[in-house]
């Protein structure tokens, strides 16, 4: 009979969020596409058109701050490099700034969401106690425990016999 360790646990809860992790972080990616076109917008078009042709003389940002408009200082991944600019924050417009809150803030919600479910599953697979446990009252978690648990002590303790041998 196999004992839940906490690590257990967590790789387990991860697993059973899997589709919740990838919604998550295809949420995410898209925040990045909308902040990086937002910000594109704002770089004029010839500036863009010499840094396609000549990007090395150019300083760039792989993220940006955003500020105003709904957002407190809120930095921002890119998902290309863009040409930095002398304004550190860039001016974006009023309509792409409430979308790209809203996703933010979604984002936020999503993220509050998995980190609570993952504790509770946690908890519960924990408070299980042992495999035959979680099979008979979680199938589900069960079918993704690890098959081979070594039960040797995981604490190294030859520096401890050889002080008391000393």
């Amino acid at each position: 009979m196999s004992r839940i360790t906490k690590e257990i646990a967590h790789a387990t809860a991860v697993s059973l969020l899997s589709k919740k992790k990838d919604k998550l972080e295809g949420l995410k990616k898209q925040l990045q596409d909308k902040v990086t076109e937002a910000v594109r917008k704002t770089i004029p078009a010839d500036v863009l058109e010499v840094f396609s042709e000549h990007p090395c003389y150019f300083k760039v940002n792989s993220q940006t701050r955003l500020v105003g408009s709904g957002f407190g200082y809120d930095y921002f991944s890119l998902n290309q490099t863009l040409p930095k600019t002398d304004a550190h924050n860039p001016k974006i417009e009023e309509k792409e700034a409430s979308k790209i809150v809203a996703l933010h803030n979604k984002i936020e919600e999503a993220e509050k969401e998995y980190k609570r479910l993952r504790t509770e599953i946690e908890v519960a697979l924990f408070a299980f106690r042992t495999y035959a446990n979680v099979e008979k009252e979680f199938p589900e978690a069960f079918a993704l425990l690890p098959t081979k648990v070594s039960q040797a002590v995981m604490v190294n303790i030859s520096s401890i016999r050889s002080q008391i041998a000393n």
